[in-house]
């Protein structure tokens, strides 16, 4: 009876909780949280105060995941393109965590994060950067789109499906001459031409309604007093000079969409 009622203690015993080492920002050197999260440290830093409030919850626990390693976690993810199970090893915590760390910082971030906007008062420099670069007076941006792969959505799946024969978002960007993003629209499916996603947006209303200058865009989009494309088979020195210019102006939006690919697989 005594061997009995011990093996019952044994069986109904709950085992200990062991905490894993959380590893923060202050225990890394700087080139390595460049190379983990493809950020530097100040700006993990301005995105964890922006972002604490919204993922701090209440809570009994007495280890539960801060904000750092929240906002950690979800770079590690972003970045690198990782199993759950990495990135909740790396991190010391569940991969069940790691699913709620990401879905809560992408979201506090589209929350609070505003920090692309077209800078109507300030396109002198923009302009200016582009002449030195390509040569061309009064361009203030370079657009075009981009495919970014996402899982078969369970309505209209279909629409998802894009040239390539794969489910994406065709996201439309105008970048600067330094690869910088002036503007974005990520809301239209893979099977949207690029032209369509341009007439849509609020940023062609604005140029429509203002004489500020005009965007460099490829053959997929028409051909506006404020988008320039590039002559279709030219039959002059002029006209190759001319798409020669345009192109390397153009260029800065298809090496910035691989920068940003590069840094968030």
């Amino acid at each position: 009876m005594a061997a009995l009622l011990h093996l019952y203690n044994c069986q109904g015993r709950r085992n200990d909780r062991l905490f894993r080492e959380r590893i923060g920002l202050d225990q890394l050197r700087d080139f390595e949280v460049m190379s983990r999260y493809r950020l530097d440290r100040v700006s993990i830093e301005a995105l964890i105060g922006l972002l604490a409030d919204d993922l701090m919850k209440p809570t009994r626990r007495s280890c539960s995941i801060s904000a750092e390693i929240q906002v950690l976690v979800t770079l590690r993810y972003l970045a690198k393109g990782s199993f759950y199970s990495e990135v909740a090893d790396l991190h010391g915590v569940s991969r069940s965590s790691v699913c709620h760390a990401v879905e809560s910082v992408v979201t506090a971030i589209n929350d609070k994060l505003d920090t692309i906007r077209f800078p109507l008062e300030s396109l002198n420099c923009t302009k200016y950067s582009f002449y030195n670069k390509c040569g061309l007076p009064n361009v203030i941006g370079a657009i075009d789109g981009t495919l970014i792969p996402i899982q078969a959505p369970a309505e209209n799946e279909a629409a998802y499906v894009c040239r390539k024969g794969f489910h994406a978002i065709n996201m439309q960007a105008v970048v600067d001459s330094n690869m910088r993003f002036l503007d974005i629209v990520a809301r239209w499916p893979g099977s949207q031409h690029d032209s369509f996603i341009f007439n849509n947006c609020g940023l062609k209303d604005v140029l429509e309604s203002a004489d500020l200058g005009y965007l460099l865009g490829d053959s997929g989009y028409p051909l506006r007093s404020y988008l320039m494309t590039p002559i279709l088979n030219p039959s002059s020195v002029a006209e190759v000079n001319f798409n020669n210019h345009h192109s390397s102006g153009r260029s800065v939006v298809e090496k910035a969409f691989g920068v940003l690919k590069s840094r968030f697989r």
